[in-house]
């Protein structure tokens, strides 16, 4: 039979595997350890407490690890401005009216290209828009989320996507 220190940590160990103090008092029974001896080395023994802290403590790190994956590999659109205003390579993708535009930048210069379009887009601004990208150059640190729109200060930029844009506004004023 164990003495009641080392009973202490017979009762503390097995309630940290996970068993109840049911299972533990039965087990001690059987062993023929006296009733009261066992509720009072069981009782003292909380095992929430001891399962709960683990299970916080299990909780706090995984959730720290989670937000600093999040950090640095999601694609968020505040860290890819801090990069870029400082004109490091970075690249987001945005949201234009259910269509995804992908941003790339570098050495201060932001590449612009829809990588896929909303199912309510039109077949013409589909096929219209399609393959290509425009360059828009900017200065270190004036980059902020307005400035990622799709057509913002498009008038700096260059490539076969600006030119899609004016022939669309053209065929627009056209029509009107």
């Amino acid at each position: 039979m164990l003495d009641e220190s080392r009973l202490h940590g017979f009762v503390r160990d097995n309630l940290r595997k996970g068993y109840s103090h049911d299972q533990i008092k039965s087990l001690l029974e059987e062993h023929g350890y006296p009733k009261d001896l066992i509720a009072k080395i069981v009782g003292k023994h909380k095992p929430s407490a001891v399962k709960t802290s683990s299970m916080i403590i299990t909780a706090v790190l995984l959730s720290i690890i989670l937000i600093l994956l999040l950090y640095l590999f999601w694609p968020s659109t505040g860290s890819f401005i801090a990069k870029a205003n400082n004109c490091a390579p970075g690249e987001t993708v945005i949201d234009v009216h259910g269509s995804k535009l992908k941003i790339s930048a570098e050495d201060c210069l932001l590449q612009k290209e829809f990588i896929s379009f909303s199912k309510s887009e039109p077949d013409e601004i589909i096929q219209l828009f399609s393959g290509k990208s425009m360059t828009c150059p900017y200065d270190a640190g004036t980059l902020t989320k307005d400035s990622l729109g799709f057509t913002y200060a498009i008038e700096s930029c260059s490539g076969d996507l600006k030119d899609a844009v004016y022939m669309l506004r053209r065929a627009q004023i056209l029509n009107q």
